[in-house]
């Protein structure tokens, strides 16, 4: 089967990997443009949250990791504490991409406590959301997100959306069609494709390429 995944694939990449090995045809590519906004200030807090890996990317791009020393890192996913580990810095706190659940384990973390969050323009700042005034939130954009509108994907089997703006692209574009089957990283973008019409969604079991390819499998063994 052909397969999509709105996220660019090397050699190396988890889902490429796995879906290749059984016999199919993986097509990777990213729906959104990313820009850097640089940071007129780095305010102090407690612990710094990344929402994603581009989070990480942006953010040091601009500063160097002795501005998190005395800080508490934390992440939503396994993305993101992957890229940090690339510039030398373990999070205190990894969650499993849950916004809903992650926020409940971080609040045992962070309960009355200064959150610096960095994040993309247009967040939808779940975790924030949830945690309200257990926290004192701070927000910093790093960078914007903005939806392409030239691109061509062909028919595809198997569509496996990794955000809601990769879903707002791809649909701007394309009608859904009831023989594709739909794959979600998480119940974010699982909502947002239903917001879309598209009720035969499967989420993944967790925030990753792995897990996204497995659910691919289980849905066309």
């Amino acid at each position: 089967m052909r397969i999509f995944i709105s996220r660019v694939q090397t050699k190396s990449s988890s889902f490429k990997k796995i879906l290749e090995r059984a016999g199919h045809q993986v097509i990777g590519q990213s729906l959104i443009h990313f820009n850097v906004i640089p940071i007129k200030d780095f305010p102090a807090s407690d612990w710094i949250f990344f929402y994603s890996q581009k989070g990480v990317q942006f953010l040091f791009q601009q500063i160097d990791t002795t501005q998190l020393r005395g800080k508490k890192i934390a992440c939503l996913g396994a993305a993101a504490a992957r890229a940090l580990s690339v510039y030398g810095v373990n999070p205190h706190f990894i969650g499993n991409g849950n916004p809903t659940s992650v926020a409940t384990q971080f609040l045992n973390e962070a309960k009355g406590t200064n959150v610096l969050f960095i994040q993309a323009l247009h967040s939808r700042q779940s975790v924030q959301k949830i945690l309200g005034s257990e926290i004192q939130s701070i927000s910093r954009a790093v960078y914007s997100n903005e939806i392409l509108k030239d691109f061509d994907i062909p028919y595809c089997d198997v569509l496996a959306f990794t955000s809601p703006l990769n879903t707002d692209a791809y649909y701007t574009k394309y009608p859904p069609l009831e023989q594709q089957q739909v794959i979600a990283i998480g119940h974010t973008t699982g909502k947002a494709l239903q917001g879309k019409g598209i009720h035969k969604v499967v989420i993944a079991e967790k925030a990753g390429e792995e897990a996204m390819a497995r659910a691919v499998l289980s849905c066309i063994v």
